[in-house]
């Protein structure tokens, strides 16, 4: 018996995605969103009053990225971990290496970023064969897989 119903994964940005999985089913995969009732939508629609555990990916500010944007970025990140904490669903930041080097993946220095991100999005398809992934989805997928393994 498992020690939590739900695991979910965050792939923090304006590109990423949340995934939620009960125990081997994926339940939803959504982009992140993009205001605090889409969490409420997410989060209450989806947990109920069930036991739920998160991994949010360790996010940090890039050389070279406007101060508007990053901004903006901060403060997404802010409510996602604010929506975690009012619905009570304890969750843990991991830094990409952590659950990337756990699923046994590195990206080579001959490997462009698109060939990467395929990579990524291939092991996620490995993993969730009847499932629809895409480039927006895959990261998160494989962080509540993490999730799962890491907290069961």
């Amino acid at each position: 018996m498992s020690r939590y119903e739900y695991y979910i994964g965050v792939d923090p940005g304006k590109s990423g995605a949340i995934a939620v999985l009960e125990d081997v089913k994926v339940l939803a995969t959504v982009k992140m969103p993009t205001n605090m009732d889409q969490y409420d939508e997410l989060f209450v629609g989806k947990m109920f009053d069930a036991s739920a555990i998160a991994v949010v990916e360790k996010v940090h500010a890039m050389p070279g990225q406007g101060v508007t944007s990053m901004f903006n970025f901060g403060y997404s990140v802010g409510r996602l971990h604010a929506s975690l904490e009012c619905h009570e669903i304890p969750y843990h930041l991991e830094t990409p290496r952590t659950w990337m080097k756990w699923h046994g993946v590195k990206k080579s220095k001959s490997e462009s970023g698109t060939q990467w991100k395929n990579r990524l999005k291939d092991l996620a398809i490995r993993l969730f064969p009847d499932e629809k992934i895409y480039l927006w989805n895959a990261d998160a997928l494989l962080i509540a897989y993490y999730c799962r393994e890491r907290f069961r």
